[in-house]
Formats: C-alpha cells, sequence, structure tokens
C-alpha cells in the first residue's frame, strides 16, 4: 500500500499534483475515487467540519477505506477546513470576560 509520503514524493519527482477533493456524501465519494481508478491517480478526499459532523468521521474513514481496497486506488483522508481547535480559546475568553 501507498502511503501519503510516498505518494507525494513521488507527485513531486513526476511535476504533478495530487489532487483534492471535498465530498459531503457517499454519492460524492465514489465517483471522486472512480475517476481516480480509470485515470491510474492518487487523490486525496477532503471532508470540513461540517461534512464530517453529517457522515461521521468514522464512517467516512470505512468508506474511503473499503473503496480504495475495491478499486486499488491510492486515496486519502484529509480533515480539510478544521476550526474546532479554535472553539476552547473562544469559551475560555468569554468565560475569562464574565468575570
Amino acid at each position: 500500500m501507498n502511503t501519503l509520503r510516498n505518494v507525494l514524493t513521488q507527485s513531486e519527482k513526476d511535476g504533478v499534483a495530487l489532487q483534492h477533493f471535498n465530498v459531503a456524501n457517499l454519492e460524492m465519494l465514489k465517483p471522486v475515487l472512480n475517476a481516480a481508478a480509470e485515470a491510474h491517480v492518487p487523490v486525496l478526499v477532503g471532508a470540513s467540519e461540517a461534512e464530517r459532523e453529517f457522515l461521521g468521521t468514522r464512517q467516512l474513514a470505512v468508506l474511503l477505506k473499503n473503496l480504495r481496497e475495491e478499486l486499488d486506488v491510492p486515496a486519502f483522508l484529509n480533515a480539510d477546513h478544521t476550526h474546532r481547535w479554535r472553539r476552547p480559546w473562544k469559551r475560555r475568553k468569554l468565560a475569562l470576560m464574565r468575570w
């Protein structure tokens, strides 16, 4: 199995870009992986916080893994547009403002 590091290294050597597609559901995920398999290229699949909350992060990871194995295509999941790490700071700031 290709690792993301190996795919990125090879892409850089070949002078090609690794494509990234955001998906919001299975109906979007399947065509992305089918196209990557047909073109024989690796692909990054992104899911925003809202998309991961809707689909479920583990569920999306399992779907990607199963399709990746079924289609024999290097595909990697990317937690795209993640802002949750900022939320605890906002809550703390609000709590401090109350005092």
